[in-house]
């Protein structure tokens, strides 16, 4: 059964006090296969046939994955654009699914020259990018690489938790709980 992990969220920051304003999401959700989801407002220059197709990331680029499909939708690199517009069409053209399976689709030479296009900051330009990521996702290793692709990011990893299993009857607990009076950083 699969569970959303982690999820983007894609928008502006206030100028004074942080935080985002979120225009867009991305959802991680992992299970037998991750698969990666656009919600939220289109691209200024979105093609109208094509909507944003549900990705299954390579499971070692599962953030680079997420961000291209984020840099397409937002319409943010124009090489990007014409390449996945190109593979998305050719892959869903019978309509008879929205899957698009990265490891199949796009080859290593042109996967590597999309990373690269991601970090063109001279491009694309970024919107502030929030991830957040639950304990158990396979993007809690991938995280640190963010600030390679993005100039504005904040990622929120698990500190503390506890979860109930119905498997084992009990709670587990993980992390040290602040008090009221200890701020966290």
């Amino acid at each position: 059964m699969a569970a959303v992990t982690a999820h983007f969220q894609i928008g502006y920051g206030h100028p004074n006090q942080g935080g985002l304003r979120p225009l867009s999401t991305v959802r991680l959700e992992e299970g037998g296969r991750a698969a990666l989801t656009f919600k939220g407002q289109k691209g200024p220059t979105w093609p109208n046939d094509l909507r944003p197709p549900v990705i299954i990331p390579a499971p070692e680029f599962v953030l680079e994955d997420a961000l291209l499909l984020i840099a397409y939708t937002l319409r943010l690199h124009p090489e990007i654009d014409a390449m996945l517009d190109e593979i998305y069409r050719e892959k869903l053209a019978d309509h008879s699914s929205r899957q698009v399976e990265t490891t199949s689709a796009i080859g290593p030479g042109d996967r590597n020259r999309l990373y690269r296009w991601l970090s063109d900051q001279t491009v694309c330009q970024w919107p502030k990018v929030g991830l957040c990521v639950y304990r158990g996702s396979a993007l809690v290793r991938q995280a640190h690489r963010l600030g390679d692709y993005v100039p504005d990011y904040e990622v929120l990893l698990p500190a503390y938790g506890r979860e109930f299993s119905a498997w084992t009857g009990g709670y587990t607990q993980w992390g040290d709980r602040p008090t009221d009076s200890e701020a966290l950083p």
